[in-house]
């Protein structure tokens, strides 16, 4: 007994298992742990600061969930879930990182993560899924700093991964 207290404190938060009723919409996400470049990263109210894996005591990037997306991708009524992950460290970078959630015999389980990038150079702007596709909205644009043009891609869960089933480029009206 008291080793099976022991191991459930020792478990990260990203192990909690959501009621059946909620579904995967019962997953606090704001008050998780991600691994994000290697590091791992608990949320607390969407946000943390975390000190950099290089320079830990001169350096932290400020970390925030900035999308979330739910709808079935498998054709098996239950949800899955998108999240974003932005993140600034230091200098004018604004980086993001996707990952992709599922429920698998009531458990949480990371079923992949998805390209992100700087700003206008390939940073998530928007998720959606609809009708059984993830929709990953990314900038683009000469330089990091001005957005001209964004690309919709979307994908399509395979079972084992993401796979592209199209890409549309969308002007930006100035």
């Amino acid at each position: 007994m008291k080793l099976a207290i022991a191991l459930a404190l020792l478990l990260p938060p990203t192990m909690a298992t959501p009621t059946p009723s909620q579904g995967i919409r019962g997953v606090d996400f704001r008050n998780r742990t991600y691994l994000l470049d290697g590091q791992m990263t608990h949320l607390r109210g969407g946000k943390a600061v975390v000190p950099d894996a290089e320079d830990p005591l001169t350096m932290s990037r400020t970390v925030k969930l900035q999308a979330l997306a739910f709808g079935d991708l498998d054709s098996d009524t239950e949800e899955e879930a998108a999240v974003v992950l932005g993140y600034r460290g230091g200098g004018t970078g604004y980086f993001t990182s996707g990952y992709l959630y599922g429920l698998r015999n009531g458990r949480l389980v990371l079923l992949t993560t998805f390209k992100g990038g700087d700003r206008a150079e390939g940073g998530i702007d928007e998720i959606r899924i609809e009708k059984g596709a993830l929709i990953v909205f990314r900038d683009f644009g000469q330089a990091a700093c001005c957005t001209e043009y964004r690309i919709a891609t979307w994908y399509r869960w395979s079972g084992t991964r993401l796979r592209v089933v199209r890409s549309e480029r969308q002007e930006i009206e100035k």
